[in-house]
Formats: C-alpha cells, sequence, structure tokens
C-alpha cells in the first residue's frame, strides 16, 4: 500500500513539472522581443570592423569581431 502511494506521488509530481514546464516554454516562445536596436549596434560594429580593417592598425580588426558577433545573435535572437 505504501509503495502504490510513493508511486502515485511520483507519477503525479512528474505530471504537474513537465506541464509546468510546458506552460513556461510556451509563454517564453510567444514573447516578442524588440532587435531593432542590435541590429543597429551590428551594422554600428560592421562599420566599426572595415574603419578597423583599412587603417594602420589593421592588424587589431579581430578585436572587433566579438562585437559583431554578439550583435549579430542577439539581433537574430539567438541569444
Amino acid at each position: 500500500m505504501f509503495i502504490n502511494c510513493l508511486i502515485f506521488l511520483y507519477k503525479s509530481n512528474c505530471i504537474n513539472s513537465s506541464a509546468l514546464y510546458l506552460q513556461k516554454k510556451i509563454k517564453m516562445e510567444t514573447t516578442k522581443k524588440n532587435t531593432g536596436l542590435y541590429w543597429i549596434l551590428f551594422l554600428l560594429s560592421v562599420v566599426g570592423f572595415f574603419v578597423v580593417l583599412y587603417s594602420p592598425i589593421g592588424a587589431y580588426c579581430s578585436m572587433v569581431l566579438p562585437f559583431n558577433v554578439t550583435f549579430f545573435a542577439k539581433a537574430l535572437d539567438l541569444m
């Protein structure tokens, strides 16, 4: 009897927790994020990349790449 009670509690807890997980996931997917600022920052970082590339310190153009990649990922809402 005790084992049946434990099995019931375990199964009911798993069902409730998975339903809660799905509710959070659905809510997170339906929210609209404003990515316009990140597109502007991405374009500015690309311009900055080419400015550094064609300047006398062109060897340091890789210092701008993390900004390019980060702002592009945020603009696409990957992060």
